[in-house]
Protein backbone atom coordinates (compact mmCIF):
# COMPACT_ATOMS: atom_id res chain seq x y z
CA UNK A 1 0.00 0.00 0.00
CA UNK A 2 2.97 1.98 1.33
CA UNK A 3 4.57 1.73 -2.44
CA UNK A 4 1.98 2.52 -4.28
CA UNK A 5 1.18 5.65 -2.58
CA UNK A 6 4.55 6.53 -3.16
CA UNK A 7 4.35 5.60 -6.74
CA UNK A 8 1.19 7.71 -7.61
CA UNK A 9 3.14 10.72 -5.85
CA UNK A 10 5.88 10.77 -8.07
CA UNK A 11 3.52 10.27 -10.93
CA UNK A 12 1.65 13.34 -9.49
CA UNK A 13 4.96 15.49 -9.47
CA UNK A 14 5.63 14.86 -12.70
CA UNK A 15 2.79 15.88 -14.25
CA UNK A 16 3.39 19.04 -11.90
CA UNK A 17 6.46 19.89 -13.28
CA UNK A 18 5.55 19.57 -17.34
CA UNK A 19 2.53 21.37 -17.01
CA UNK A 20 4.85 23.91 -15.33
CA UNK A 21 6.92 24.08 -17.93
CA UNK A 22 4.95 24.10 -20.01
CA UNK A 23 3.37 27.18 -19.15
CA UNK A 24 6.32 28.89 -18.87
CA UNK A 25 7.10 27.91 -22.25
CA UNK A 26 4.17 29.70 -23.50
CA UNK A 27 4.26 32.68 -21.50
CA UNK A 28 7.68 33.43 -21.42
CA UNK A 29 9.63 33.68 -24.53
CA UNK A 30 13.47 32.25 -24.66
CA UNK A 31 16.45 33.97 -23.51
CA UNK A 32 18.62 33.47 -26.76
CA UNK A 33 17.21 34.30 -30.33
CA UNK A 34 18.40 32.49 -32.95
CA UNK A 35 19.47 35.19 -35.88
CA UNK A 36 21.87 34.64 -38.64
CA UNK A 37 24.15 37.36 -40.05
CA UNK A 38 21.92 37.26 -43.50
CA UNK A 39 18.81 37.99 -41.49
CA UNK A 40 20.08 40.61 -39.47
CA UNK A 41 21.25 42.33 -42.82
CA UNK A 42 17.50 41.82 -44.41
CA UNK A 43 16.19 42.80 -41.08
CA UNK A 44 18.27 46.45 -40.52
CA UNK A 45 19.03 44.96 -37.34
CA UNK A 46 22.45 47.33 -36.22
CA UNK A 47 24.35 46.76 -32.98
CA UNK A 48 26.51 49.22 -30.77
CA UNK A 49 29.41 48.49 -28.64
CA UNK A 50 28.66 49.31 -25.01
CA UNK A 51 31.13 52.27 -22.99
CA UNK A 52 30.17 52.96 -19.87
CA UNK A 53 29.34 56.55 -18.68
CA UNK A 54 29.52 58.78 -15.42
CA UNK A 55 27.70 56.99 -12.82
CA UNK A 56 25.27 59.39 -11.34
CA UNK A 57 21.59 60.37 -11.95
CA UNK A 58 21.71 60.35 -15.46
CA UNK A 59 22.70 62.01 -18.83
CA UNK A 60 20.76 63.78 -21.44
CA UNK A 61 19.01 66.07 -19.15
CA UNK A 62 18.09 69.49 -20.83
CA UNK A 63 19.99 72.85 -19.52
CA UNK A 64 20.61 76.09 -20.81
CA UNK A 65 23.67 78.00 -19.94
CA UNK A 66 23.03 81.43 -17.98
CA UNK A 67 25.17 84.01 -16.69
CA UNK A 68 25.64 84.41 -12.83
CA UNK A 69 23.08 87.27 -11.53
CA UNK A 70 26.51 88.92 -10.01
CA UNK A 71 28.35 89.10 -12.91
CA UNK A 72 25.95 90.67 -15.22
CA UNK A 73 25.49 94.19 -15.51
CA UNK A 74 23.15 96.69 -17.11
CA UNK A 75 24.63 100.17 -17.70
CA UNK A 76 21.90 102.97 -18.33
CA UNK A 77 21.62 106.50 -19.50
CA UNK A 78 22.81 108.78 -16.37
CA UNK A 79 21.01 111.14 -18.00
CA UNK A 80 19.05 112.68 -20.44
CA UNK A 81 20.52 113.71 -23.91
CA UNK A 82 21.89 112.31 -27.34
CA UNK A 83 24.28 108.71 -28.32
CA UNK A 84 27.05 111.22 -29.80
CA UNK A 85 29.23 107.99 -30.58
CA UNK A 86 28.88 104.40 -30.26
CA UNK A 87 32.38 102.82 -28.95
CA UNK A 88 31.74 99.53 -28.50
CA UNK A 89 29.53 96.42 -29.92
CA UNK A 90 27.90 93.38 -28.88
CA UNK A 91 30.32 90.37 -28.22
CA UNK A 92 33.71 92.60 -27.92
CA UNK A 93 35.87 92.16 -24.62
CA UNK A 94 35.83 95.00 -22.91
CA UNK A 95 37.92 96.43 -19.56
CA UNK A 96 36.47 97.79 -16.41
CA UNK A 97 36.63 101.85 -16.88
CA UNK A 98 37.08 101.70 -21.08
CA UNK A 99 34.61 103.70 -22.82
CA UNK A 100 31.89 102.12 -24.85
CA UNK A 101 29.66 105.18 -25.90
CA UNK A 102 29.65 109.29 -25.26
CA UNK A 103 26.46 111.08 -24.85
CA UNK A 104 25.63 114.53 -24.77
CA UNK A 105 23.30 116.43 -22.31
CA UNK A 106 22.75 119.68 -21.55
CA UNK A 107 22.14 119.35 -17.84
CA UNK A 108 25.26 117.30 -17.30
CA UNK A 109 26.15 121.45 -17.60
CA UNK A 110 23.75 122.88 -15.26
CA UNK A 111 25.33 119.97 -12.85
CA UNK A 112 28.71 121.21 -13.36
CA UNK A 113 28.02 124.34 -12.93
CA UNK A 114 26.66 124.01 -9.77
CA UNK A 115 29.37 121.82 -8.89
CA UNK A 116 31.70 124.86 -10.01
CA UNK A 117 29.81 127.22 -7.65
CA UNK A 118 30.09 124.96 -4.65
CA UNK A 119 33.54 124.58 -5.00
CA UNK A 120 33.78 128.43 -5.15
CA UNK A 121 31.73 129.14 -1.92
CA UNK A 122 33.59 126.59 0.02
CA UNK A 123 37.39 128.05 -1.02
CA UNK A 124 35.19 131.29 0.54
CA UNK A 125 34.21 129.65 4.04
CA UNK A 126 37.82 128.32 4.41
CA UNK A 127 39.01 131.45 3.75
CA UNK A 128 36.35 133.17 6.42
CA UNK A 129 36.79 130.24 8.89
CA UNK A 130 40.91 130.25 8.99
CA UNK A 131 40.50 134.13 9.09
CA UNK A 132 38.03 133.92 12.09
CA UNK A 133 40.22 131.33 13.82
CA UNK A 134 43.63 133.58 13.64
CA UNK A 135 41.01 136.28 15.28
CA UNK A 136 39.84 134.40 17.70
CA UNK A 137 43.21 132.89 18.96
CA UNK A 138 43.98 137.23 19.56
CA UNK A 139 40.40 137.87 21.47
CA UNK A 140 39.42 140.54 18.70
CA UNK A 141 35.84 138.15 17.97
CA UNK A 142 33.69 136.44 19.90
CA UNK A 143 33.63 132.63 20.05
CA UNK A 144 29.61 132.86 18.65
CA UNK A 145 30.83 134.44 15.61
CA UNK A 146 33.42 132.11 15.23
CA UNK A 147 31.16 129.18 15.59
CA UNK A 148 28.60 130.42 13.04
CA UNK A 149 31.52 130.79 10.66
CA UNK A 150 32.45 127.19 11.04
CA UNK A 151 28.95 126.20 11.14
CA UNK A 152 29.28 127.51 7.56
CA UNK A 153 31.93 126.15 5.99
CA UNK A 154 31.03 122.61 7.10
CA UNK A 155 27.90 123.24 5.32
CA UNK A 156 29.94 124.84 2.78
CA UNK A 157 31.78 121.46 2.26
CA UNK A 158 28.75 119.14 2.80
CA UNK A 159 27.10 120.88 -0.39
CA UNK A 160 30.53 120.64 -2.38
CA UNK A 161 30.71 116.46 -1.89
CA UNK A 162 26.88 116.63 -2.80
CA UNK A 163 28.20 118.05 -5.99
CA UNK A 164 30.71 115.69 -6.60
CA UNK A 165 28.24 113.23 -5.72
CA UNK A 166 25.42 114.01 -8.15
CA UNK A 167 28.59 114.34 -11.07
CA UNK A 168 29.30 110.74 -9.79
CA UNK A 169 26.36 109.39 -10.06
CA UNK A 170 25.69 111.25 -13.61
CA UNK A 171 28.59 108.74 -14.72
CA UNK A 172 31.47 111.08 -14.48
CA UNK A 173 34.93 109.55 -12.95
CA UNK A 174 36.51 110.30 -9.80
CA UNK A 175 39.25 112.12 -12.06
CA UNK A 176 36.92 113.91 -14.25
CA UNK A 177 35.82 115.52 -11.47
CA UNK A 178 39.28 116.33 -9.92
CA UNK A 179 39.91 118.17 -13.54
CA UNK A 180 36.79 119.75 -13.57
CA UNK A 181 37.70 121.55 -10.28
CA UNK A 182 41.61 122.30 -11.56
CA UNK A 183 40.74 123.30 -15.26
CA UNK A 184 37.28 125.01 -14.18
CA UNK A 185 36.67 124.31 -18.14
CA UNK A 186 32.77 122.88 -18.21
CA UNK A 187 31.93 119.89 -21.11
CA UNK A 188 28.73 118.79 -22.47
CA UNK A 189 29.75 115.13 -23.20
CA UNK A 190 30.06 112.53 -20.86
CA UNK A 191 31.70 108.72 -20.86
CA UNK A 192 29.65 106.19 -20.35
CA UNK A 193 32.05 103.26 -19.47
CA UNK A 194 32.14 99.31 -18.75
CA UNK A 195 32.17 98.79 -14.60
CA UNK A 196 34.13 95.62 -15.22
CA UNK A 197 36.19 93.29 -17.60
CA UNK A 198 33.68 91.08 -19.64
CA UNK A 199 32.45 91.30 -23.20
CA UNK A 200 29.48 93.43 -24.66
CA UNK A 201 26.82 91.01 -24.82
CA UNK A 202 24.13 93.67 -25.79
CA UNK A 203 24.32 96.69 -27.66
CA UNK A 204 21.05 98.99 -27.33
CA UNK A 205 22.63 102.03 -28.06
CA UNK A 206 22.73 104.09 -31.36
CA UNK A 207 24.34 106.73 -32.80
CA UNK A 208 22.52 109.73 -32.67
CA UNK A 209 19.39 108.72 -30.65
CA UNK A 210 17.89 109.95 -27.98
CA UNK A 211 17.52 108.86 -24.58
CA UNK A 212 15.95 109.63 -21.25
CA UNK A 213 17.32 108.95 -17.83
CA UNK A 214 18.18 105.20 -16.84
CA UNK A 215 17.08 103.89 -20.91
CA UNK A 216 19.39 101.08 -21.50
CA UNK A 217 22.05 100.93 -23.41
CA UNK A 218 24.41 98.12 -22.67
CA UNK A 219 24.58 94.75 -21.28
CA UNK A 220 27.78 93.88 -20.55
CA UNK A 221 29.23 90.42 -18.26
CA UNK A 222 31.98 88.11 -17.43
CA UNK A 223 31.43 84.84 -18.25
CA UNK A 224 33.89 82.43 -16.23
CA UNK A 225 32.62 80.44 -14.23
CA UNK A 226 29.36 80.33 -15.98
CA UNK A 227 25.70 78.32 -14.33
CA UNK A 228 23.63 75.68 -16.48
CA UNK A 229 20.17 75.51 -14.93
CA UNK A 230 19.31 71.88 -15.23
CA UNK A 231 15.50 70.56 -16.00
CA UNK A 232 14.93 67.47 -13.80
CA UNK A 233 12.48 65.37 -12.62
CA UNK A 234 11.47 65.26 -9.03
CA UNK A 235 12.32 61.43 -8.67
CA UNK A 236 15.88 62.48 -9.84
CA UNK A 237 16.02 65.61 -8.56
CA UNK A 238 14.93 64.03 -4.96
CA UNK A 239 19.09 62.22 -5.44
CA UNK A 240 20.66 65.15 -6.10
CA UNK A 241 23.26 66.66 -3.37
CA UNK A 242 25.16 69.75 -3.47
CA UNK A 243 28.70 69.45 -4.50
CA UNK A 244 27.47 66.47 -7.05
CA UNK A 245 29.63 66.77 -10.46
CA UNK A 246 27.73 68.47 -13.52
CA UNK A 247 29.08 67.68 -16.64
CA UNK A 248 28.46 68.67 -20.37
CA UNK A 249 27.82 66.60 -23.34
CA UNK A 250 30.26 67.32 -26.41
CA UNK A 251 32.00 70.55 -24.65
CA UNK A 252 34.35 69.19 -21.68
CA UNK A 253 32.88 71.85 -19.30
CA UNK A 254 32.06 70.78 -15.74
CA UNK A 255 31.32 72.09 -12.49
CA UNK A 256 29.08 70.90 -9.40
CA UNK A 257 25.74 71.60 -7.91
CA UNK A 258 25.17 74.65 -6.15
CA UNK A 259 21.39 75.15 -5.43
CA UNK A 260 18.39 72.65 -5.94
CA UNK A 261 14.91 73.91 -6.46
CA UNK A 262 12.38 73.34 -4.65
CA UNK A 263 9.17 74.61 -6.48
CA UNK A 264 7.90 71.76 -9.32
CA UNK A 265 7.46 73.65 -12.63
CA UNK A 266 3.43 73.36 -13.36
CA UNK A 267 4.33 72.74 -16.98
CA UNK A 268 6.60 69.97 -17.10
CA UNK A 269 6.61 68.81 -13.69
CA UNK A 270 10.47 69.30 -13.28
CA UNK A 271 13.01 70.58 -10.69
CA UNK A 272 15.39 73.28 -11.43
CA UNK A 273 18.92 72.13 -10.56
CA UNK A 274 21.95 75.00 -11.08
CA UNK A 275 25.33 74.43 -11.40
CA UNK A 276 28.42 75.94 -11.66
CA UNK A 277 30.76 75.50 -14.59
CA UNK A 278 34.06 76.11 -13.47
CA UNK A 279 35.75 74.04 -16.14
CA UNK A 280 35.68 74.80 -19.54
CA UNK A 281 33.50 77.39 -18.96
CA UNK A 282 34.65 79.56 -21.78
CA UNK A 283 33.64 76.83 -24.02
CA UNK A 284 29.36 77.98 -23.34
CA UNK A 285 27.34 80.82 -24.23
CA UNK A 286 24.55 82.94 -22.77
CA UNK A 287 21.29 81.01 -23.26
CA UNK A 288 22.71 77.91 -24.75
CA UNK A 289 20.91 75.01 -25.03
CA UNK A 290 22.95 72.08 -23.55
CA UNK A 291 22.70 68.18 -22.40
CA UNK A 292 23.71 68.02 -18.73
CA UNK A 293 24.62 64.77 -16.82
CA UNK A 294 25.11 64.48 -13.19
CA UNK A 295 27.30 62.38 -10.98
CA UNK A 296 25.62 61.54 -7.88
CA UNK A 297 28.54 61.23 -4.68
CA UNK A 298 28.96 58.06 -3.49
CA UNK A 299 27.51 55.78 -6.54
CA UNK A 300 29.27 52.78 -7.66
CA UNK A 301 28.18 50.88 -10.14
CA UNK A 302 28.14 50.65 -13.81
CA UNK A 303 25.87 52.94 -16.32
CA UNK A 304 25.76 52.60 -19.80
CA UNK A 305 23.88 55.22 -22.53
CA UNK A 306 22.02 53.39 -25.32
CA UNK A 307 19.29 55.10 -27.40
CA UNK A 308 15.31 55.19 -26.42
CA UNK A 309 14.88 52.54 -29.23
CA UNK A 310 16.81 49.73 -27.85
CA UNK A 311 15.15 49.06 -24.91
CA UNK A 312 12.11 46.79 -25.38
CA UNK A 313 9.47 46.01 -22.88
CA UNK A 314 8.61 42.59 -21.95
CA UNK A 315 5.40 42.34 -19.10
CA UNK A 316 6.52 45.45 -18.11
CA UNK A 317 10.17 44.72 -17.74
CA UNK A 318 13.04 46.53 -19.80
CA UNK A 319 15.32 43.88 -22.19
CA UNK A 320 18.19 45.22 -23.94
CA UNK A 321 18.70 42.91 -27.04
CA UNK A 322 22.89 41.72 -26.92
CA UNK A 323 24.94 40.18 -29.64
CA UNK A 324 25.90 36.11 -29.30
CA UNK A 325 27.41 34.42 -32.29
CA UNK A 326 24.16 32.43 -32.67
CA UNK A 327 21.77 36.00 -33.09
CA UNK A 328 20.91 37.71 -29.72
CA UNK A 329 20.42 37.15 -25.98
CA UNK A 330 17.62 39.49 -24.69
CA UNK A 331 19.09 40.21 -21.21
CA UNK A 332 16.84 42.36 -18.43
CA UNK A 333 18.49 45.25 -17.40
CA UNK A 334 17.53 48.24 -14.69
CA UNK A 335 16.55 51.63 -16.39
CA UNK A 336 18.10 54.20 -14.17
CA UNK A 337 17.28 57.33 -15.91
CA UNK A 338 14.47 57.90 -19.17
CA UNK A 339 15.59 61.06 -21.79
CA UNK A 340 14.58 62.28 -24.91
CA UNK A 341 18.39 61.77 -26.15
CA UNK A 342 19.07 59.09 -24.47
CA UNK A 343 18.13 56.00 -21.77
CA UNK A 344 20.97 55.09 -19.33
CA UNK A 345 20.57 51.50 -18.07
CA UNK A 346 22.67 49.18 -15.48
CA UNK A 347 22.74 45.74 -15.13
CA UNK A 348 24.75 42.39 -16.00
CA UNK A 349 26.66 43.83 -19.06
CA UNK A 350 30.10 44.66 -19.92
CA UNK A 351 32.20 47.29 -21.85
CA UNK A 352 32.20 46.46 -25.47
CA UNK A 353 28.96 43.72 -25.40
CA UNK A 354 26.88 44.78 -28.90
CA UNK A 355 23.50 46.31 -28.69
CA UNK A 356 20.55 46.02 -30.91
CA UNK A 357 19.80 49.76 -31.22
CA UNK A 358 18.43 49.41 -34.73
CA UNK A 359 15.38 46.70 -35.83
CA UNK A 360 14.74 46.15 -32.25
CA UNK A 361 11.27 45.25 -32.78
CA UNK A 362 12.02 42.68 -35.65
CA UNK A 363 14.43 41.04 -32.59
CA UNK A 364 11.61 41.60 -29.95
CA UNK A 365 9.28 39.64 -32.65
CA UNK A 366 11.55 36.63 -33.19
CA UNK A 367 11.83 36.52 -29.18
CA UNK A 368 8.17 36.32 -29.31
CA UNK A 369 7.99 33.68 -31.65
CA UNK A 370 6.36 36.08 -34.40
CA UNK A 371 9.41 36.06 -36.68
CA UNK A 372 8.27 32.77 -39.00
CA UNK A 373 10.59 30.61 -40.13
CA UNK A 374 12.89 34.01 -41.09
Amino acid sequence: MLHMLQKSFMWLLCATLLVSQATWAQESPQDNIAISAEQARSLGIKTVALASVTQGVGAGFPARAVIPNNQLRVIGAPLEGIVEAVLAAAGQPVEKGQTLAELKSPALVDEQRQLLSALSAAQVARSALNRDDELLKEGIIAKSRYQATRSAATQAEADLEEARQTLALFGMQPEEIRALENSQKITNTIRIVSPLDGFVLEQMAIAGQRVAAADPLYKVGFLTPMWVEIQLPAAQAARVKLGDLVSIQNSGAGGRVISIGKSLDAANQTIMVRGEITQNADTLHPGQLVVAAIEVAGSGAKQWQLPPAAVARQDGKPYVFVKTPDGFRAQQVTVENEGAAATTISGPLQDNDLIAIDGVLAVKGKWQGLGGGE
